[in-house]
């Protein structure tokens, strides 16, 4: 390879590193907080969903050094079927609970298909980190390092916005190891 495609490759894992942890904390993030309103079922169908339309593009274009798989009619027909029995399930579940605002199920079940598709992307940026690991449990410790990394920062900046001045007799570090939830942080 060229200087330019070796620094091109090692700019992307640089990158992957970052960004393995990063998709891992946000997946988790925006499951827990779109659980309560979708009930753990409906969420994980969506996040499901997400996943395989996540997987079915990056399967297509090959992103981040995934092997290219064009789409078949049949892959297409299958994703379809899957979207539209999701839609049926909404439907139905929506029916069944009239206290939730149809704008917040809605937007819940939005959140919930864009965790699921973070999933795939971590995945593929995880293969591009093989590429320089090729031990799969040194790459899983870098994700879970990073996840942590930006979960830990996710939460001091958080209590730095939301906490009151004299709340937090420990300091940050104190809150985010001991007391901090997302749901504290949403009102809950």
């Amino acid at each position: 390879p060229t200087a330019k495609a070796r620094e091109h490759s090692t700019v992307l894992v640089y990158f992957s590193y970052a960004a393995a942890g990063l998709l891992h904390a946000t997946h988790i993030v925006l499951k827990i907080i779109v659980s309560p309103v979708l009930g753990l079922g409906l969420n994980y169908l969506f996040v499901v969903l997400g996943s395989l339309v996540a997987s079915f593009v990056i399967d297509w274009f090959g992103f981040l050094g995934v092997e290219r798989m064009p789409p078949t009619w049949i892959r297409c027909a299958a994703m379809l079927l899957a979207m539209v029995g999701a839609m049926m399930v909404t439907i139905s579940v929506a029916e069944l609970d009239k206290n939730s605002s149809a704008l917040v199920f809605f937007g819940a079940t939005v959140v919930a298909t864009i965790a699921g598709c973070i999933k795939p992307l971590q995945a593929a940026t995880m293969n591009v980190l093989r590429s320089r690991h090729p031990n799969p449990s040194i790459v899983a410790l870098i994700s879970f390092s990073g996840g942590l990394m930006w979960l830990t920062f996710a939460s001091a900046v958080s209590i730095a916005v939301f906490h009151e001045e004299g709340e937090l007799e420990g300091g940050w570090l104190s809150a985010v190891m001991n007391d901090i939830s997302v749901f504290d942080l949403l009102g809950g």
